[in-house]
């Protein structure tokens, strides 16, 4: 079986501050004196120590000729002004989303039992054993880690197709992958902990594993997005202490006592730690990774960390009552420069956790959260029990507001948010509108998708596929007797099956005309699902219900399809729900009966429906 993709959901790349009233204040709260932090103990870095005084040290300066001066001036001016460039070009490049780059990477097993890993159309890899395919979050390349008795093979995988074996035999266990460029950290329980770059190749850490507790959960090792920095806590036998230690530039540096990292920002300068006075109680600090020994608390009931920015000074995280364990999200941004004015955290809700998301499909990290979304984590809710799944707005002052009770879908302009509530109804809020009423669209809609013109493609109970103009606000039915639909955004085609048939069709913004689905000269016999629906270059694939096998395709611009695989449904890089939707629904058609097989297909007509305001 696969392993679980061990990244995060997807972060940012900027730095942003502030609080809900949109100016700072001092909380005392965040603030420890040395004096306070004995319980966790005292800062100590190399860098500390090498610190210098100022002044001459008694020795008497030379004269500097005026010729000296100016060139000295002029070097100065030189260097001011580079530095200028160089900070306009960091905030300008910093101040910008990181969107997906143009790869596209699957795993699965074939026919043989052979697993195989492909990427922009093409097999470049084969194992004989289990693997886990871990995808970079801007999808630059990927991680292949193959598991045997022996343990893991590592393999790094990029867009141009090249594969790189990380190292010549399996090491015993990956402890932690870097999501922007290729970096790991290693346990080898012979020869210890090694940390892994392509500049510098493999690094040991360190030999003493007991000491790292490689294997202790809560003091799981961190790398960077960068691959530079690894954090992670080593026990002092010594001392009888475990210090949080941070290993960057080949150099380990003990850096705080008695704290466990959770999280690091892309560059290692921000780090994330808990420190816990009894067996219960986590306290969440924020340590920049300076020479100031400075630590500023964010919570005494810390759960776990959701999300982070690349600058490292806004987080998402989640707390957790004393008495009941209901976890309730914050958010919360820091101004590096002034840290002794954090601002107060904004609570986004209580009952879940909450995942950032973008309007713009291609946003892969966030710049920031401010003037971002947050849906429910699924993970978390017990569908028997007909759980909702809310979504919030945070603005540019990260005030919070619910925009939904239900999960649902933005339309392409970012203007509308659509979404079914527990009566099937499809509703529709504006979500420029801060006093906006949801209104009415559409009853008994089981599935819906939403073209790139923000019209929508509606699934009723009763089987009925209709499309919704938006502007002319009008129903066209497309097909009846209609099971279920799937959207490939990126060249606007709904793909829909029809009942008891294995026959797949097309439809472009409401065209009625039944287009049989084909990849090239191939009938498509099943709900097609693609891994990435708004991305050109992507994988899609189908259950074939004749040869009762699963058929994987290609393509490269939206338009021609070829043949990578036929394989078995255990695939890596699609959603897994979709894939559930898309094979379960059409493998176990004759074991579930229908309910209601009393629907006859009949020719399309249009049909005019009023909108209704709740």
């Amino acid at each position: 079986m696969f392993m679980k993709n061990n990244f995060s959901p997807a972060f940012a790349t900027a730095s942003a501050a502030g609080q809900a009233s949109g100016k700072k204040m001092r909380n005392e709260s965040f603030m420890y004196e040395a004096s306070e932090t004995d319980d966790f103990g005292a800062f100590s870095s190399p860098a500390s120590e090498a610190k210098k005084t100022g002044g001459n040290n008694g020795k008497k300066r030379g004269g500097i000729k005026p010729s000296a001066i100016a060139i000295i001036a002029a070097a100065v001016v030189a260097v001011v002004l580079l530095i200028v460039l160089v900070v306009a070009f960091a905030s300008s490049a910093s101040n910008k989303h990181v969107k997906y780059e143009d790869n596209s990477f699957v795993a699965f097993c074939d026919e043989d039992g052979i697993y195989r890993v492909a990427v922009n159309g093409k097999v470049v890899g084969e194992y004989e054993n289990d693997i886990e395919l871990i995808v970079a979050s801007d999808r630059s390349f990927a991680y292949v880690l193959e598991t045997s008795e022996d343990g893991q093979m590592i393999y790094i995988i990029d867009g141009k197709k090249n594969v790189t074996e990380v190292t010549p035999s399996p090491v015993s266990l990956v402890l932690a992958t870097a999501e922007m460029e290729p970096g790991l950290v290693w346990l080898d329980t012979d020869n210890g902990i090694y940390h892994y770059t392509l500049k510098r190749g493999e690094e040991r850490i360190t030999r003493d594993i007991e000491a790292t507790r490689a294997m202790d959960e809560d003091t799981y090792f961190h790398i960077s997005a960068d691959a530079e920095t690894v954090v992670y806590t080593k026990y002092d036998a010594e001392k009888n202490t475990e210090y949080l230690c941070v290993y960057t530039e080949s150099t380990e540096t003990k850096f705080q006592k008695n704290m466990y990292p959770v999280a690091v920002s892309d560059d290692g300068s921000m780090i994330y730690a808990y420190g816990q006075r009894d067996n219960v109680t986590k306290s969440l600090y924020v340590l920049p990774f300076n020479d100031q020994n400075d630590r500023y608390l964010i919570t005494d009931n810390f759960d776990s960390i959701i999300a982070l920015n690349t600058a490292g000074d806004e987080i998402v995280y989640t707390t957790i009552g004393d008495t009941e364990a209901i976890v309730t999200t914050h958010i919360v941004a820091f101004d590096v420069k002034k840290m002794d004015e954090v601002a107060q955290p904004s609570r986004i809700a209580k009952g879940y956790r909450f995942n950032p998301v973008s309007v713009d499909p291609e946003v892969a990290r966030f710049a920031t959260f401010a003037d971002c979304y947050f849906e429910a984590d699924v993970s978390d809710l017990d569908l028997t029990l007909d759980a909702t799944a809310p979504v919030y707005y945070v603005n540019k002052n990260f005030v919070v507001r619910r925009i939904s009770k239900f999960a649902g879908k933005f339309d392409p302009d970012g203007k509308y948010f659509y979404y079914t509530n527990n009566d099937d109804t499809l509703q529709r809020i504006n979500l420029n509108d801060e006093d906006a009423v949801s209104e009415k669209i559409a009853e008994d809609i089981v599935d819906f998708e939403i073209t790139q013109k923000g019209n929508i493609y509606c699934l009723r109970d009763t089987s009925t596929l209709i499309y919704y103009n938006t502007a002319k606000e009008k129903n066209t039915r497309i097909a009846d007797n209609v099971d279920n639909i799937s959207m490939y955004s990126y060249t606007n085609t709904l793909y829909y099956t029809i009942a008891d048939t294995s026959s797949v069709y097309t439809s472009e913004e409401g065209s009625t005309k039944k287009e049989a689905a084909k990849f090239d000269s191939s009938n498509v016999t099943g709900l097609p699902v693609f891994v990435d629906a708004n991305c050109k270059k992507t994988f899609v694939t189908f259950y074939d219900e004749d040869s009762d096998e699963c058929r994987m395709f290609y393509t490269s611009n939206g338009k021609k399809f070829s043949l990578v695989a036929v394989c078995g449904i255990d695939i890596q890089g699609f959603n897994s729900a979709n894939l559930v939707k898309a094979f379960l629904t059409d493998m176990f058609d004759d074991i579930i009966p229908d309910v209601d097989d009393s629907n006859e297909t009949t020719e399309p007509e249009e049909e005019t429906t009023n909108k209704n305001t709740n």
